[in-house]
């Protein structure tokens, strides 16, 4: 009897943890998509597969409940793990679509040749790292701390203790 009212205890503040948390996620998501999009130097930003690919995932594991944040866009592990690409140059296709995307006016041929030029210096010296996510983790910290005691405290009011 006593696990049975604990279980259902459980259950009850999940029903109550998990929506909100759900919402906190979408937030989160929204504000590292703002991150993105006024990242210095450079924003992060330009077919809009990345930011159209962030995904909010929230579950209970048996012990906590878990909020992930995921980029699903392919060049992803490249803008936040930067890379080197050791024996293999980049493919030049990306590079000089890219180039045409923010020059639409430049001729092909100057577009392939800067395409080029940038596989070189990116086989040479890498893509450098940008720690998006970890930024955004160090600028919410307090207001991430500030929503998750919001809930627990949603979640401790509603229960009424019975004498």
């Amino acid at each position: 009897m006593r696990n049975d009212l604990w279980d259902e205890t459980i259950v009850d503040i999940l029903e109550m943890v998990i929506p909100k948390c759900k919402e906190l996620a979408k937030e989160l998501k929204q504000r590292i998509a703002d991150k993105a999009m006024n990242y210095k130097p450079y924003p992060i930003y330009d077919t809009g597969k990345f930011i159209d690919g962030l995904t909010e995932k929230v579950y209970f594991d048996g012990e906590n409940v878990n909020i992930v944040i995921s980029a699903k866009a392919e060049h992803s592990k490249y803008i936040f793990g930067g890379s080197w690409y050791g024996s293999k140059k980049p493919p030049i296709a990306p590079l000089e679509s890219w180039i045409k995307r923010k020059r639409p006016s430049i001729l092909d041929k100057d577009a392939r040749r800067i395409a080029f030029a940038l596989q070189y210096k990116i086989f040479h010296e890498g893509i450098k790292e940008r720690p998006l996510f970890n930024e955004v983790k160090k600028d919410l910290a307090s207001w991430m701390d500030a929503q998750i005691k919001n809930i627990e405290n949603e979640v401790i009011n509603s229960f009424r203790v019975i004498s």
